[in-house]
């Protein structure tokens, strides 16, 4: 499944003779502490990472050998709650209270004018990330702008279209109003971590959408400034990418360790991924992509682990990712946090321009898609891309951010989608998996509860599912 931790998002106590509004945004502090609740939620989730690596062709289970998995399957529909999970949490959780924090920040008499504008950019960068993924998802979704019950119990879903301009509308404002700093939650210091949204956030994510809204010269121009900015960002040595310090995040997630759970574990990903105390690992990457990589390829030696299961003969060797380097912490005591769980990072913004610039037809040379893919190569060790002509170049891209980006956030299922690919390559996957494609599994099924409290959503479940409870 997506993985969304069961914790409570943090709660304020009320006393009884104030309401919600008033008692949660009428002071910085309450505020702060309100949407640091989703960013930890997130932290302790990173929901696309492990979810989607299943569905596409980068994560394989391996627990119970040929146990079945209806989602690596791509059979979701059968999966329990799962897309039901995804959709509820979003919406329900998340943007709900990202819009809480919009309205009751905008009318809050005593949050101060700055911390109010810094505290809505926030939120509405926060609330584009989430329609980014929904849209990709689930294609036409409600685009839910408020919390008044009555409007968003009787909404039908927005176009794609729609819900990009909206994504574009939100981070643009975001990017205006927020600082090139990276603060603390009083708003005003600065921060050595860099797991609030700040006006470089919003860039990353702009050069994300525009990439995927195939509109080139903006995505260029928006991870350009990026790359050029090398005060505050740089491409970190293979092993240090993911550590807390690293100048290569643009921002990450960081659980609340407040929470012992958390307090003795750093990453989700850590603790997902990496088996504990010698145990088999609960998933691996696929064969296809073990295969991809090179030996030589740094990534390859540092960023999977190996684990060699005994009990077989000849002994099977399998591998995990091991991006993040501190697992599970079952002890209970605190662990220092060295790392934190990366949402945006450099080396994507490279990627973005390269495929930008080869769609603009710099393939090679000076300015050029080449210059910034083989940025990529050569910090993993290797020689520099021999493509040569728009195609090419656009393959081996394509290629490098399989390779780059694994097991983060679900890059490589939604690269498969946009990209035309999706088809091609999980009508032979799917059946290796012991599940059967058709196109229409590109999309997941709105869940059917929706179909019962929003009357509007009636008639417009995504083609090849039903509107029925699955028994």
């Amino acid at each position: 499944m997506l993985n969304f931790s069961c914790k409570k998002m943090i709660e304020v106590d009320l006393p009884v003779d104030k309401t919600t509004a008033e008692t949660t945004y009428g002071s910085i502090n309450t505020a702060v502490i309100t949407i640091n609740g989703v960013y930890a939620n997130l932290a302790n989730s990173s929901p696309m990472g492990l979810g989607l690596g299943k569905v596409a062709d980068e994560i394989s289970p391996i627990a119970g050998r040929n146990a079945a998995d209806f989602l690596y399957q791509n059979n979701y529909i059968n999966n329990g709650n799962w897309s039901f999970s995804t959709w509820n949490n979003f919406y329900s959780s998340y943007i709900y209270t990202l819009n809480s924090v919009i309205e009751g920040v905008t009318k809050s008499n005593g949050i101060g004018e700055n911390s109010k504008k810094i505290l809505i950019a926030e939120a509405k960068f926060t609330r584009a990330f989430l329609y980014f993924y929904l849209v990709n998802l689930y294609g036409d979704v409600p685009l839910v702008l408020t919390t008044d019950y009555k409007v968003n119990s009787n909404i039908a879903r927005n176009s794609v279209d729609d819900v990009y301009t909206q994504i574009i509308a939100d981070l643009t404002e975001a990017k205006g109003a927020l600082s090139t700093n990276y603060l603390n939650s009083d708003l005003v210091s600065v921060s050595s971590l860099r797991v609030r949204p700040n006006k470089y956030a919003a860039t990353a994510l702009l050069a994300r959408v525009f990439l995927f809204k195939k509109q080139w010269a903006n995505a260029e121009l928006q991870a350009s400034e990026l790359i050029n900015n090398t005060v505050d960002f740089k491409l970190e040595p293979i092993a240090d990418v993911f550590i807390k310090e690293s100048r290569e995040t643009i921002l990450a997630f960081q659980p609340n360790l407040i929470m012992t759970s958390d307090a003795a574990n750093n990453t989700v990903d850590g603790q997902t991924y990496i088996p504990y105390l010698g145990n088999t690992p609960q998933t691996v990457i696929s064969q296809d992509l073990q295969e991809l990589f090179a030996p030589e390829d740094l990534r390859f030696q540092q960023w999977l682990g190996e684990f060699i299961d005994n009990s077989t003969m000849p002994n099977l060797i399998y591998f995990y990712p091991f991006k993040y380097k501190i697992g599970q912490n079952f002890s209970g005591s605190f662990q220092e946090q060295k790392e934190v769980q990366v949402v945006f990072r450099l080396a994507e913004q490279y990627l973005i321009r390269a495929e930008a610039r080869a769609q603009l037809g710099k393939v090679t040379g000076n300015l050029s898609a080449q210059e910034d893919l083989d940025a990529i190569r050569t910090r993993a060790g290797l020689n520099g891309s021999t493509a040569n002509t728009v195609e090419q170049m656009l393959t081996a891209i394509y290629k490098e951010r399989q390779l780059e980006l694994f097991s983060e956030w679900g890059h490589r299922w939604l690269d498969l989608k946009r990209t035309g690919s999706v088809d091609g390559v999980m009508s032979s996957v799917t059946p290796r998996k012991g599940g059967t494609w058709s196109s229409y599994k590109a999309l997941f099924p709105i869940p059917y509860a929706e179909f019962v409290n929003n009357q509007a959503l009636k008639g417009h479940q995504n083609p090849g599912f039903s509107e029925l409870p699955v028994n």
